[in-house]
């Protein structure tokens, strides 16, 4: 979801100032978008944002991701507290009133139709591409692969034992 959104703005022109997994979110930024890829809930970013955008998996995909990324079993109640902050993050999104069926997916939704999940944040953030900006910006999204020369992509925020496609 955060490469997707990001991209969106980058293809309609607009600066992007990344925040996550070790990159801070700045009071005084330049950009015209910050872009704040964040799991456990923070209030003081569900205040400031403009949009939130949200994503989910199975219990059975949290959980190989949790391993695979920590090399430990995920615990129940890690596991639910995963959740709660997934439903603090989502009743965000309602008070702002951003429409669920654009600013939430399921994490397998974006690997089976890309088109559908990019066209929404676009109709959230206001953004109108052309069909050609449109195919470019599916095609950039397409491309994004974990890093296999280094442990991690600061654009994309993708560590080398992402996977991006299940």
């Amino acid at each position: 979801m955060y490469n997707a959104v990001r991209l969106c703005l980058e293809h309609a022109g607009y600066s992007v100032h990344i925040a996550g997994d070790g990159q801070f979110y700045q009071d005084d930024c330049k950009a015209d978008y910050q872009i704040i890829k964040v799991h456990p809930f923070v209030q003081w970013m569900a205040d400031r944002a403009d949009y939130v955008f949200t994503s989910d998996r199975d219990d059975e995909g949290i959980r190989e991701s949790w391993k695979r990324f920590r090399g430990e079993e995920l615990t129940e109640p890690k596991l639910q507290t995963w959740r709660v902050w997934l439903d603090k993050w989502n009743q965000v999104r309602y008070i702002k009133r951003h429409d669920y069926g654009d600013t939430h997916m399921h994490y397998a939704s974006l690997s089976r139709n890309k088109g559908r999940v990019v066209g929404g944040i676009c109709s959230v953030l206001g953004i109108r591409l052309s069909e050609c900006a449109f195919g470019s910006l599916i095609d950039s999204l397409e491309q994004i692969e974990p890093p296999n020369d280094k442990d991690y992509d600061p654009v994309t925020l993708l560590f080398s034992n992402h996977i991006t496609s299940q």
